[in-house]
């Protein structure tokens, strides 16, 4: 069997089907837990929004669908989600200030 599978990809998409949506989490709750959560328990000074931080920003619509591609960004290519529809589209992803990512 193929190691490991890809998370990072649909980790969004999916906390907002099965988080969000179902009431588990607010948008807000479920955005600290893979932001400024981790960034927190890493002694790291991102994950928000704030004057003076770095400019790293993900713009997505929680309501538009996409379907999961056999081939990802990554260079894993094992998910049980493939061919799947999944709520939240990341339209532009900002690092430092520049974009990285434009859909």
């Amino acid at each position: 069997a193929p190691s490991g599978m890809i998370g990072l990809e649909t980790a969004l998409s999916l906390s907002i089907r099965h988080l969000v949506r179902p009431g588990h989490l607010t948008m807000m709750q479920m955005l600290a837990c893979l932001t400024c959560n981790p960034a927190d328990f890493y002694h790291l000074q991102a994950g928000r929004v704030e004057k003076g931080a770095a400019a790293d920003l993900t713009l997505f619509d929680p309501d538009e669908e996409w379907i999961v591609p056999p081939a990802f960004a990554s260079r894993s290519c094992n998910s049980p989600f493939i061919g799947e529809k999944l709520p939240g589209v990341v339209h532009y992803t900002i690092t430092g200030g520049e974009i990285v990512y434009r859909r």
